[in-house]
């Protein structure tokens, strides 16, 4: 005989759980979309789980923070309605390779590359000299040229900085 409550997946097809802080700091699991015999669901995951709980705005308050536990027992029991179905694994190792092969294939190909010719050879005499100075790294004169250099990079570098207040 199939219990009488139930909770329905989130529109994405994942379990309707959160924690939130309560007073003191205490930790509490908030349970949503249930249906059916609330009440009754409330008392078989008390009972499952050992742990105390209470009906709250629509939903269950369990104490603790027992995410996993509470998922856990969910999908045991079975009264999951809208779950989304797990992605299904590589059959082995060569599968995934060539699959990770085909959609690099089918990526179109960069307009620009992501690191240009000089700054890779900065990072290779980095990283083999061991130095971590950002001036050595970045093939600037002084620690000077290579702080306006890292400046420069700052996405609001161009912005028009003559409109902002005094600071006294």
């Amino acid at each position: 005989m199939s219990p009488d409550y139930f909770v329905r997946a989130t529109r994405k097809g994942g379990l309707p759980l959160s924690v939130e802080k309560r007073r003191y700091g205490k930790p509490v699991t908030i349970l949503e979309n249930c249906g059916g015999d609330v009440p009754g669901l409330l008392a078989a995951i008390k009972a499952a789980l050992g742990t105390g709980g209470t009906l709250h705005g629509g939903g269950l308050e369990i104490q603790g923070s027992l995410i996993e536990q509470l998922s856990a027992w969910l999908l045991r029991a079975g009264i999951v309605r809208g779950l989304a179905k797990p992605a299904r694994p590589h059959e082995s190792e060569e599968d995934a390779a060539a699959a990770d092969a085909a959609v690099a294939a089918a990526r179109p190909p960069r307009d620009r590359p992501r690191w240009s010719a000089e700054r890779v050879a900065a990072a290779t005499r980095a990283a083999t000299t061991g130095s971590s100075s950002l001036a050595e790294a970045s093939g600037a004169r002084s620690p000077y040229d290579a702080f306006c250099a890292l400046w420069r990079g700052w996405p609001y570098w161009d912005q028009d900085w003559s409109r902002l207040p005094e600071v006294a």
